[in-house]
């Protein structure tokens, strides 16, 4: 029978303060490059989400339910890339590989 150390009272429990992030590559050169094409789909992604807003809030035919909720879906869209992108791009420009645990948890 096998007892697990959980059981036992013995383990190791601490809580890590840091995460060290691999990233996509270790090339300086392209890395710039994968800031140039995050900085633009993170670009495209705001321009048209926010067009999508803005068209559905001017256009009154568009006050109806479906487009409603298509606008709050936008609007959570540039939540989540503005949560995650920026933080990505930041990690690529400084080459400093290690997060905090709490910005772990926004990831």
């Amino acid at each position: 029978m096998i007892q697990s150390s959980v059981l036992k009272g013995t383990g190791n429990y601490s809580k890590p303060t840091a995460f060290l992030l691999l990233g996509l590559t270790n090339d300086p050169h392209l890395q710039l490059v994968l800031f140039n094409v995050f900085l633009i789909m993170y670009l495209v992604t705001l321009m048209g989400n926010v067009g999508i807003i803005l068209v559905i809030h001017f256009t009154s035919s568009f006050h109806t339910p479906m487009y409603i909720f298509l606008s709050h879906l936008a609007f959570t869209d540039i939540c989540y890339a503005s949560a995650v992108v920026p933080n990505t791009m930041v990690h690529l420009i400084t080459q400093n590989r290690y997060i905090s645990g709490s910005g772990f948890i926004i990831l």
